[in-house]
């Protein structure tokens, strides 16, 4: 495999959060921003290079991934509904949430839902 890190979304209506796995497969840290462009562009240029950015489908998905297109290596849009039935936990909340797609894309499980000109 590859070694990028993998910078994973979970996306709401006011706030992002937002984790980084490391090329070694470890969350390297978890926060917080606002959802916009602008404040997802800033973590994620923190993040070396190679890199790659996944979030689950959603209303601000298609938005969000064109956005940062410029900012990663590949952006991936996920299927929330197969990601759920792969990594199903009874553990559930935001830090939790985040870190299950990046571990899905790190393993090749994660199902790409199409979007045009990414």
């Amino acid at each position: 495999m590859e070694r990028i890190y993998i910078i994973a979304l979970d996306t709401h209506c006011a706030f992002t959060e937002v984790g980084v796995l490391t090329p070694g497969g470890r969350m390297r840290e978890h926060g917080r921003c606002a959802t916009t462009i602008a404040a997802l562009a800033e973590e994620i240029g923190r993040v070396p290079r190679p890199r790659v950015v996944v979030l689950e489908e959603g209303p601000p998905a298609d938005g969000i991934a064109r956005g940062l297109s410029g900012y990663a290596d590949d952006v991936a849009v996920c299927d929330p509904r197969r990601n759920h039935l792969i990594a199903k936990d009874s553990d559930k909340d935001d830090s939790i949430d985040v870190e299950k797609p990046a571990q899905l894309y790190r393993g090749g499980y994660i199902k790409r839902m199409h979007h045009f000109e990414i």
